[in-house]
């Protein structure tokens, strides 16, 4: 009770005006008095305008933070969008990397492409596998759409790749559809060329050029790339064909190195 009468006393000043003010209004509202009713009316008309354009500032106010929060909305959206088109476009390229069927003692090593053109003299790429991972010096490297090139320096941890766009690269092949034989290099830019088929060996453009499996490194059947051109209006015995190879090379980002002792087949699909 104490405690309540020293609260009273404390504040006795908020407590007298805040009577005064009920006391005053009751008085306002009873009283019958014409003067008294228009101040009533008009009190009523002021306070009520007030209340009028607090409401519209609630609304601003509201009308704020839904915008906020519609623009966060859509910014997540933007993001979450963004990530799914990339998750999609990475499982497409998994699904392609894995879409190899195998046949024989086939065994590949996923790696990741790291750098390009780490080689000075050599067009190269950098991959994070090595001789830890079982890599050796003149191993295939395949992406999904087929040939690459081969390591041809081997770290604990990392290999360089030789592309096959670079100027001492060869590799014997086949055209798919009649198995006439040749040797695929590069000429320039996106131009390669298999050279040594005959004139009399049947190639038309769009047949399917795949390596041949002759040699110590490349096995058979790996996808290289299609016909673009056929001419025979060259001297010597050989056609001249030009291929377009099947890989993108400026776009590579994970390739696989075969590492298995046996020549492994590629089973086209």
């Amino acid at each position: 009770m104490e405690r309540i009468f020293k609260n009273v006393y404390i504040f006795k000043e908020y407590i007298t005006v805040f009577l005064a003010t009920v006391l005053s209004s009751f008085l306002l509202i009873s009283n019958e008095n014409k003067q008294i009713e228009n101040l009533r009316e008009k009190t009523i008309d002021f306070t009520g305008k007030i209340k009028q354009n607090f409401a519209w500032v609630k609304i601003v106010f509201n009308t704020i933070d839904e915008n906020r929060e519609l623009r966060e909305k859509v910014l997540y959206l933007t993001l979450e969008n963004t990530r799914i088109k990339d998750a999609e476009i990475e499982n497409q390229r998994l699904r392609k990397m894995i879409g190899f069927k195998k046949s024989g003692n086939l065994k590949y090593l996923p790696a990741v492409v790291i750098s390009k053109g780490f080689h000075q003299i050599i067009n190269s790429i950098q991959i994070n596998v090595g001789e830890n991972d079982g890599v050796k010096k003149n191993m295939p490297v395949i992406a999904e759409r087929g040939l690459v090139g081969k390591t041809f320096l081997v770290g604990k941890e990392s290999s360089l790749v030789q592309m096959m766009n670079d100027v001492n690269f060869g590799v014997s092949a086949r055209i798919l559809r009649t198995r006439a034989t040749g040797i695929v290099n590069w000429k320039t830019g996106n131009i390669f060329e298999i050279s040594y088929v005959p004139k009399s060996s049947d190639v038309a453009v769009g047949d399917t050029i795949i390596t041949s499996g002759y040699g110590q490194i490349y096995p058979p059947k790996i996808p290289v790339g299609v016909v673009s051109e056929v001419s025979d209006s060259v001297p010597g015995m050989s056609k001249k064909i030009i291929l377009k190879i099947l890989v993108d090379f400026p776009s590579v980002e994970e390739v696989f190195v075969i590492v298995s002792d046996r020549k492994p087949e590629f089973i086209l699909r």
